[in-house]
């Protein structure tokens, strides 16, 4: 890239909004027959990327953990059409912080999951959006109170996934990770 272009795709990724995010990031997301595009896969992790992002240790290591904390809330969310012709409820308990509101929201999103993919229920798209919209604002409800910048959270996570997955998901190249 010459510098005038690296300028030009810096400014439009300073304005990247959760929509432009999402296509970039599903780049990486495997068919929903492979083993890392399957729905479950996904469940698990949406329920266990916050809880690294709460032990990631310094300001890097939890943006890189909320980026893919985005990257699974993303991949659901694309699954289902981003949940178009539903106006899904936020379901936050005040009294708690946007921390476990989060991990409450992903851990119910989840359950939905497993009940259908595990004990074959139909599945609740509308509690589905819920929690998942839910979880959406946490997490950017949690960036703003740490003062880390989306766009920041966002770029980094897609420019990990160029890296890793030039061409797209692979079992191997997930494996034999390029940090």
């Amino acid at each position: 890239l010459t510098p005038a272009r690296l300028q030009d795709r810096c400014a439009y990724e300073e304005r990247m909004n959760f929509l432009e995010y999402q296509k970039l990031a599903i780049r990486t997301l495997p068919p929903a027959t492979e083993p890392g595009g399957r729905l479950e896969t996904l469940a698990l992790g949406f329920t266990g990327e916050p809880a690294e992002y709460m032990c990631a240790k310094g300001r890097k290591g939890r943006i890189k953990e909320m980026g893919d904390c985005f990257w699974y809330l993303a991949s659901i969310m694309y699954r289902y059409n981003n949940f178009k012709g539903i106006k899904p409820v936020l379901r936050v308990k005040s009294r708690l912080p946007w921390t476990v509101n989060l991990l409450i929201a992903t851990g119910l999103a989840g359950d939905i999951i497993k009940k259908h993919t595990g004990h074959l229920h139909a599945i609740n798209v509308q509690r589905l959006a819920d929690y998942v919209y839910t979880a959406k604002v946490c997490m950017e409800r949690i960036c703003k109170t740490e003062g880390i910048d989306l766009a920041e959270v966002w770029n980094g996570n897609i420019a990990k996934l160029r890296k890793r997955y030039p061409n797209g998901f692979t079992v191997e190249a997930s494996i034999n990770r390029v940090e």
